[in-house]
């Protein structure tokens, strides 16, 4: 069973890496997530980024990115905030390389094959996240 274990995370960096590139917009694909930005910015700076596509998305579940000490995202359904509660599914990464993922400059399955990123709960949850479009 390693092996289907093994094929489910892929597919979850997939459609994290979809997430980022569309969703959140890539520096390859659709301009930079952070435009003439520097890294740095707040969880609060990057959650209000993301309001206007989470408000109008159909994201019908609940998925945390949880960043440590620098705080959490957590998205519900069409809701976005950074108070702590719990979620479908976790996503855990340093905010440094959550950045770095929604700026394209670090991929989502190079993060999580690297173990920057790890995943807890609900792996469909994951999977989903690229029906924020």
């Amino acid at each position: 069973m390693p092996q289907v274990f093994d094929l489910a995370h892929v597919f979850i960096a997939k459609a994290l890496h979809t997430f980022a590139r569309h969703a959140l917009g890539s520096a390859r694909n659709c301009g930079s997530f952070f435009a003439n930005e520097d890294h740095g910015m707040s969880i609060e700076d990057i959650a209000a980024r993301l309001k206007s596509r989470v408000e109008s998305g159909s994201f019908d579940s609940s998925v945390k990115f949880d960043t440590g000490k620098d705080g959490v995202i957590v998205i519900n359904g069409n809701t976005i905030s950074t108070t702590d509660g719990p979620a479908d599914c976790t996503i855990k990464l340093s905010l440094s390389d959550f950045e770095d993922m929604l700026s394209g400059e670090l991929s989502p399955t190079s993060a999580f094959m690297s173990g920057k990123l790890q995943i807890e709960g609900d792996m469909s949850v994951a999977m989903s996240l690229q029906q924020f479009l």
